[in-house]
């Protein structure tokens, strides 16, 4: 979030006790202790006029803490079904993924794909064709010894991803970042996201 911030050329960004303590008053507050989901959202604030310059917002950024029920999508004892969308993920031309954003609609139009075609999920795809995340979630794949994970040059190098990252390195198995074919994806002994 800071990061983004920061490229967003944002302005007086909530520190990070000011951001936690936000977070557990709105927990307590409602009575969210299980199945919730935190969505975060920093805007630039209120504007002194209508337009797009930053400069027009002058008073500070305005942080949305939004908590959520969110109780187990998925069967884990099942599996879930993936489809690939033919809608791709943004590429970092237009819209970096490294910067945190609520500009979703191409993962909106994916999942769409996805309902459509009664999945749990879509894969999507870069502008190569290659592997880059589901909709929702970031994807691994398991294959010849190895835990494969996309580049985050499309897809959200989020905590998320670097949880999953960490996990497989201490639990000592081989990890590896790197450009990923979607026959890779069909020939895997294991996908999960």
């Amino acid at each position: 979030m800071f990061d983004s911030a920061k490229a967003l050329a944002f302005e007086n960004v909530p520190t990070r006790d000011e951001i936690k303590e936000a977070i557990f008053q709105t927990l307590v507050t409602n009575g969210m202790f299980d199945n919730s989901h935190i969505r975060l959202s920093l805007t630039r604030g209120k504007k002194v006029t209508s337009g797009m310059s930053p400069a027009f917002n002058r008073y500070g950024c305005t942080l949305i803490v939004l908590a959520e029920w969110k109780p187990p999508v998925y069967d884990n004892t099942h599996g879930i079904v993936l489809v690939t969308a033919s809608t791709r993920r943004n590429s970092p031309n237009n819209l970096d993924s490294k910067i945190h954003h609520n500009n979703l609609l191409n993962n909106i139009l994916a999942k769409i794909e996805g309902n459509n075609a009664k999945a749990d999920d879509a894969i999507m795809l870069d502008k190569d064709g290659y592997l880059s995340e589901t909709n929702a979630t970031n994807i691994f794949i398991v294959k010849k010894g190895c835990v494969l994970t996309p580049h985050a040059d499309y897809c959200l190098p989020d905590i998320t991803r670097a949880t999953v990252m960490n996990l497989v390195v201490e639990q000592q198995l081989i990890l590896e970042e790197r450009t990923i074919s979607l026959s890779e994806v069909h020939t895997a002994y294991e996908v999960y996201v």
